[in-house]
């Protein structure tokens, strides 16, 4: 069945597809190790240490010294008082719940008889002044209570509670008042807590939850731990007296807790450990005078059976506690030549109540009779724990012979609880080389998932070891740790630690985490992609204005203007100027509405020229920077700086300003080319101008008069027809009414029914139809309008058989195919407001850069008369979508050495530096020059078109010597090298057991070895930057790459040792990437990478973004510190909606978001918004309905026609139908 029919529908976009919400790549590419204190490690001295009470007594502190007393002593008044006017009342008769009864009888208990401690306790010691206090029954007289009150409340408004509760304790006992609703209806209790918890949770306590993060980081879950906030302070009547009156407060049944829940701290570390903690390892105090010492935050640990007083004892005392277990044998390997490793071991053997048998190896030890070495035929019992002191006082992998290679190989796979120490720190000229056993364990742990293998690095000279760390220290703190990671049967009864690296340091123990680098996560993203932020206007790079979604002006937004060229010179016959006015139209209008199908705003501008082309005076010969000029543009004046062509661009004299200028070019452009072009208005002649109030309608009043032409006018309300009389004296019976077609009666009664001789016309639909009709005989009308174009409306042809012409005017198109008559134009206009024969439009309404959207609201309210400018003020608040300049740049009279750098990443990075100004550079190779048919032949013949010399010397970078050889000869001929970037790379993958040690040496190489010659050949302080490409192998510990690894681990720590003198000296631990290097380049690599999922590929565009940090103009690493601009967060009314519990909530929600957006569309305030008004009162026309639609289907999902807006829908059914329908 049809139920109608449709026919000659035009349909128009008002908005394009948009996702209900934005996206952006949020995912973290730079993460970094933080070391932090293990917290269950800290001895119970540390803990005490690091979390005392401050040494000086606060301002805060000291007032609650004065004030604690006297507020207890008010509650304990209070208590009796009430006590003794309720004597005469039993239980039957309150029939009070047994909570009321409790706390009665605790009451009783507490104050009845026993003085309080905040008592006066001889009465002989009372003043006079204190017994005028008292009553005839010996209590406080009412008035004297409730001023000791009043003044609580004024001297700690927070702790009110305790007024308000004190004030009506007699009809809560009698059950009266609801003590819940007294203290929680007005937010009493919250403005308590809040008190409590900002004097407790200070730096103590936040230092407290970073370490217990740190520890327990999976999750964020504070595993095994108890964490808790208590009164403890048995005796104080405010708890007793002000949290008493609550139900819950009587939940504990213990016999002890009876008359008060209350204990005290020594009595929770009992509770605890007869619960299976560890006690109270920790108690932060509220305040360090016992005067006001109300609360603290305590801390326990869970133990299991009977070991919590075991593990109390672990944590006191800071000696050696070992327990008998079941390790077996630990062996401890050591260097028959280092006399401190020998004394280490022999400290672990003889440490005092020590249960284990410790037995102490040498390396490297003779085979036995079967040809294997005693070490490797000891670890055959896989209880065995191996504790490897080699790599004390010298390093061991670094340095690893074939024989100890081979024994090592014989090991490992037998070793499954091996411990593996390293002493040495920054200082030390061989640190670096300590660090080759952290990756190469992190890579044996993929390969031996059955084994446990952990790291110590102890972080100490070795000019002061023997006299600053005794040899039982560091024995101490290896069996701690031994014994946290392999606990045995009769050790504590505790699950093992996790964690397998420790470093010592400062006599504390740390662990590390991979933590995101919040700071360069949050620059590389602006770096790589467009980011919101607010800031002022002349930051950052130059803007252009754009739409997000045209329809919905809320979504306008400044973004990176692409056409702006920067440094480098511009065409020869262009000019640019910085646009400092932006005058507004209706074509910019529909433009942001979705009307028009282009997206450049703004035809014209005013501003300053900046620079100019070198052909540019061939055109204009008194162009030149600093004049002030309007130019007409074909790609958008709303921006910052414009360039074009000189044809467009005018000289303004001195006497015409850059507003008027810009206010008047476009509509005077139109009104002169469709009135004296076309038209060819003359004296005498009549006009019918629509419109008129508006900026072409005031312009085409001008040039009318200038001819001479008789004018009728229209209007939109009366205020434009008064502007009309006042300015331009156009008599009141010649101005019409432009919203209906009355007007057309009106010009044939003035005409004598013969019409105009020249209709201007900028109404559309029945209007334009009305118009068309005024035409005399051989008369012209001149359409400025677009939308009867667009909707490619027709036209009445009968008119044209009296010799009528119909013309229509187009800025855009006459700018984009005839540039030359567009010129022309412009200076005629221009010419004609210098001389003062027409006028700027009256009056100019200015708004703000930040006031774009309320610009665009203006005019589409059609209220406007003259013209609307924008000016863009500098420090003017915007919201802006750009990306952060990347400022990056290379001196180009310095050197710059890459080895590696004709590998897949290097090449990449060789463009990326020559692009960003880099013009000398070295990139030597085994091989030397690259041959003519590889890929690094063709980018170093590209790069060196550019103008750069590029030297490839043939050099192993691994000798040393060669080394030195090739710098000595570069420095002859090239400038001095301020820049290093090891991309050098040699894969030899195998897992341990099976590698050989020649694969391992020239992978150690190739990272290491090659790093460690750089080192020593570029001097600290020499260079702007020092870059060592690693992996994130030598982080996770690839499988079959423990060669790998090791040497990644190495440059992670040489770059620290640089980075710790100040040098700008970092090591990237680089995922695979996607499509340079040799994982792109080669597909088993590939598919291996994919297959594995235990990276994130990384693209390109992201490497060469990070290497932009090596600039030494970049300054530090703060992590979770941003600077600059932020972004902006602004409330989703979506989100607010969903967690809304009810439709009424969610029908508010959309009520306040809806009168929130009519507010700023129609510039007024909010609360002048009536919602259980009608929609179409507010002056909401079709167009606006359909904004609104738009937006609400956007964020809200759902589906309102436009026909549900305007008829006769209040905002409050509006909320309603949004609700029904939502889908969010």
């Amino acid at each position: 069945m049809v139920y109608f029919t449709m026919a000659n529908v035009d349909m128009a976009a008002v908005a394009q597809n948009y996702s209900f919400k934005e996206t952006r790549d949020d995912r973290c590419l730079i993460h970094g190790i933080d070391w932090q204190q293990q917290l269950s490690l800290l001895t119970k001295n540390q803990l005490l240490n690091d979390f005392h009470c401050p040494g000086t007594i606060s301002e805060y502190e000291k007032f609650m010294i004065r004030f604690y007393p006297k507020i207890e002593s008010a509650m304990v008044l209070t208590v009796r008082k009430t006590l003794s006017q309720i004597e005469s009342i039993t239980r039957e008769e309150t029939k009070s719940p047994a909570y009321a009864q409790r706390f009665l009888s605790s009451l009783q208990r507490l104050y009845g008889t026993i003085p309080s401690r905040y008592d006066v306790i001889d009465p002989s010691q009372e003043s006079n002044e204190e017994r005028s206090r008292q009553s005839d029954d010996g209590m406080i007289r009412d008035s004297e209570l409730e001023a000791i009150w009043r003044s609580c409340e004024e001297e700690h408004p927070s702790w009110k509670m305790f007024p308000v509760v004190a004030r009506n304790l007699m009809s809560i006992i009698r059950c009266e008042t609801d003590p819940i609703h007294l203290v929680f209806s007005e937010g009493l209790a919250e403005k308590l807590y809040a008190s409590l918890f900002e004097q407790i949770c200070d730096e103590r306590f936040q230092r407290l939850l970073e370490l217990l993060c740190h520890e327990t980081s999976s999750l964020g879950i504070l595993e095994g731990y108890l964490l808790f906030l208590e009164i403890i302070d048995p005796n104080t009547s405010c708890g007793n007296a002000g949290f008493g009156v609550f139900p819950g407060w009587w939940l504990s049944s213990e016999k002890e807790r009876s008359n008060s829940p209350l204990i005290s701290e020594l009595q929770w570390d009992h509770v605890l450990q007869d619960a299976g903690f560890s006690g109270t390892d920790l108690v932060l105090r509220d305040f360090k005078s016992d005067v006001c010492h109300l609360s603290s935050i305590m801390l326990s640990r869970k133990v299991d059976g009977d070991d919590g007083i075991q593990m109390q004892n672990h944590i006191q005392d800071h000696s050696l506690q070992p327990q008998a277990s079941n390790l077996g044998m630990i062996l401890v390997v050591v260097n028959t030549e280092s006399y401190y490793q020998w004394a280490v071991a022999s400290m672990i053997e003889r440490s005092e109540g020590h249960h284990w048998t410790v037995k102490t190896l040498p390396w490297p030890d003779a085979p036995n009779k079967e040809g294997i070495s005693t070490i490797v035929s000891s670890v055959d019992d896989p209880s065995s724990l191996v504790i490897f002191l080699l790599e004390i006082e010298k390093p061991f992998l670094a340095t690893i012979t074939q024989e100890h290679f081979t024994a090592l190989q014989e090991l490992m796979p037998r070793a499954s609880r091996l411990l593996w120490v390293t002493a040495s720190d920054l200082d030390d000229v061989d640190y670096p080389r300590y660090s080759i056993v952290n990756g190469f364990l992190r890579s044996m742990r993929s390969e031996s998932v059955n084994s446990r293998f952990v790291t110590i690095s102890v972080e100490f000279s070795l000019s002061r070891a023997r006299e600053s760390i005794e040899n039982r220290r560091l024995a101490e703190y290896i069996a701690r740790i031994a014994d946290a990671c392999f606990p045995g049967h009769n050790s504590l009864s505790i699950p093992p630690y996790t964690d397998d690296e420790y470093t010592i340091g400062d006599d504390y123990i740390y662990t590390p985490r991979l933590v995101e680098e919040t700071f360069l996560n949050k620059r590389l993203r602006r770096l790589e992609s467009p980011t919101r932020r607010e800031e002022a206007w002349s930051l950052g790079p130059p803007l252009k204005l754009g739409i997000g979604v045209p329809g919905s002006l809320d979504t306008f937004r400044f973004v990176q203007d692409t056409r702006f060229i920067g440094c480098s010179g511009i065409p020869p016959g262009d000019v640019e100027a910085k646009a400092t006015v932006w005058p507004l139209s209706f074509r910019d209008l529909f433009v942001a509405l979705g009307r028009l199908d282009y997206d450049i705003l703004g035809l014209k501008c005013a501003g300053i020229i900046t620079r100019i082309g070198s052909e540019v005076g061939s055109v204009r010969q008194n162009l030149k920077p600093g004049d002030k000029v309007c130019v007409g543009t074909l790609h958008g004046g709303m921006r910052t700086y414009v360039r074009e062509s000189a044809k467009l661009v005018f000289k303004l004299p001195n006497t015409l300003s850059l507003e008027a200028a810009a206010s008047s070019t476009n509509p005077g452009v139109t009104a002169y080319h469709g009135l004296i072009n076309l038209a060819r208005l003359q004296r005498s002649e009549t006009i019918l101008i629509h419109s008129t109030a508006g900026s072409t309608g005031q312009m085409a009043v001008w040039i009318a008069k200038m001819v001479g032409a008789e004018i009728f006018a229209s209007v939109g309300n009366k205020e434009k027809k008064k502007l009309l009389i006042d300015e331009f004296n156009i008599p009141a019976s010649h101005i019409f009414h432009s919203r209906d077609t009355s007007f057309l009666k009106g010009v044939k009664r003035l005409t004598g029914g013969i019409g105009v001789d020249v209709v201007f016309n900028s109404l559309s639909g029945e209007v334009l139809r009305a118009s068309w009709e005024c035409v005399a005989p051989f008369g012209r009308f001149i359409e400025i309008d677009k939308a009867d174009i667009i909707s490619n409306n027709q036209l009445p042809m009968g008119r044209f058989s009296r010799n009528v012409s119909f013309f229509s005017v187009d800025l855009h198109h006459i700018a984009a195919y005839n540039p030359d008559l567009l010129s022309s134009l412009m200076g005629s206009i221009l010419d004609l407001l210098a001389k003062g024969v027409i006028h700027h439009p009256q009056p100019l309404h200015f708004y703000s850069v930040s006031e774009v959207e309320k610009a665009f609201r203006f005019m589409q309210t059609g209220r406007n008369t003259g013209r609307i400018v924008i000016t863009p003020e500098n420090q003017a608040p915007v919201t802006k979508l750009v990306r952060d300049q990347n400022l990056c740049t290379f001196d180009p009279n310095a050197t710059y050495l890459i080895p590696g750098g004709l590998g897949g990443l290097g090449r990449a990075i060789l463009r990326w530096m020559v692009h960003k100004g880099a013009r000398n550079l070295i990139v030597p190779s085994r091989t030397g020059p690259p041959d003519s048919t590889t890929a690094a032949f063709k980018v170093v013949q590209e790069i060196r078109g550019q103008g750069v010399k590029v030297i490839t010397p043939k050099c192993d970078v691994a000798s040393i010597t060669s080394l030195s050889r090739m710098l000595d000869d570069c420095s002859l001929t090239m400038p001095p090298i301020r820049g290093c970037i090891n991309a050098t790379m040699v894969l030899q993958d195998s897992i341990f057991e099976n590698m050989t040690h020649a694969q391992w040496q020239l992978t150690i190489q190739s990272k290491a070895i090659v790093s460690w010659n750089l080192h020593q050949l570029l001097a600290v302080g020499s260079l702007d930057f020092f870059i060592l490409l690693s992996s994130l192998s030598g982080i996770y510990g690839s499988l079959a790459q423990s060669n790998y690894a090791a040497g990644y681990t190495f440059q992670d720590a040489l770059a620290r040792k640089r980075a710790s003198k100040g040098e700008n000296a970092v090591s990237l631990d680089i995922g695979w990437m996607k499509t340079i290097g040799i994982i792109a380049e080669t597909e088993e690599y590939q598919r291996n990478r994919e297959n594995s999922g235990d990276m994130a590929a990384i693209e390109a565009e992201e490497l060469l973004s990070l290497l932009r940090f090596a600039d030494p103009t970049l300054g530090g690493r703060n992590r979770d510190k941003g600077d600059g601009p932020v972004n902006i967060n602004d409330s989703d009314p979506a989100d607010d909606s969903r967690q809304a519990a009810s439709a009424k909530e969610k029908a508010e929600v959309v009520v306040r978001a809806v009168s929130t957006r009519l507010a700023r569309a129609l510039s007024i305030p909010v609360e002048k918004i009536k919602c259980d008004k009608v929609l179409s009162e507010f002056g909401i026309d079709s167009l606006m309905a359909v904004e609104l639609r738009n937006w609400i289907g956007r964020d809200f999902r759902a589906n309102l026609a436009v026909f549900d807006i305007m008829n006769g829908a209040t905002i409050l059914s509006i909320g309603d139908a949004v609700v029904g329908k939502s889908e969010v």
